[in-house]
């Protein structure tokens, strides 16, 4: 009597693992992953003629006397993986932005760039840092100097290839400006001969920049840093 009860009960533990299997590999077959495109209308799916009227008078708006909003763009990411990495998904309140990358643009930020000053008449710039190319340029010569080797670029020489190779980029991309990040340092201390050094190296910054805006009227042309060390 034990040894059937006991095979009643080990039939009917076979029965349900068998119930189970079967529920297993049904629930398998109904939950099979799918990919699924999902689209969100934007403004001109929902309201083509509307929107179109609307980038018109932001435009219009924009070309008037007003406080402008300005803003940076890290565009270090080349492919987007979402709406921030999108100069196209900028606000349409933004007047004016500047890329903090402004070579090897991708073919997305080419594409976004005429998005947004076409449609949305924001002037897209690019950073020209001359505070970084320093730091490079001493790092270099620090690094020279540790391993023992002769360091022979000049400073004021290499800054003005510098700059020519990035105020060339205006043209390469079809940028409406740049800004110029230069901080300087306090005269206060400096001795004459000091100075005078300064003054070179931001002749070689700025002379390019005022020549280049002579040259190229209507652009616009913006500075960063501190303008108290500035000697002209």
């Amino acid at each position: 009597m034990k040894r059937r009860h006991n095979f009643i009960k080990l039939t009917a533990a076979l029965f349900c693992l068998a119930l189970a299997g079967v529920a297993i590999s049904s629930c398998s077959d109904w939950t099979e992953t799918e990919s699924v495109e999902v689209e969100v209308p934007g403004p001109l799916e929902k309201d083509y003629y509307g929107y179109i009227e609307y980038l018109k008078q932001r435009r219009e708006y924009k070309r008037t006397d007003h406080q402008v909003m300005m803003g940076w763009f890290d565009n270090s990411r080349k492919i987007p993986g979402s709406q921030a990495h999108r100069i196209a998904a900028l606000p349409d309140s933004v007047d004016m932005v500047s890329l903090l990358y402004a070579d090897n643009l991708s073919e997305y930020e080419i594409t976004d760039m005429k998005i947004v000053q076409v449609d949305k008449g924001i002037k897209v710039l690019y950073t020209i840092d001359c505070v970084q190319f320093k730091a490079d340029f001493d790092a270099a010569a620090e690094a020279a100097n540790d391993a023992g080797e002769p360091f022979e670029l000049d400073y004021k020489t290499e800054l003005g290839k510098f700059m020519d190779a990035q105020i060339g980029l205006m043209k390469k991309y079809g940028y409406d400006g740049f800004t110029v990040y230069y901080e300087g340092i306090s005269l206060v201390l400096l001795t004459d001969e000091e100075i005078l050094e300064q003054e070179a190296i931001q002749d070689v910054i700025f002379g390019r920049v005022q020549q280049f805006d002579n040259q190229t009227p209507g652009k616009t042309i913006i500075y960063e840093g501190t303008p108290q060390y500035v000697i002209n």
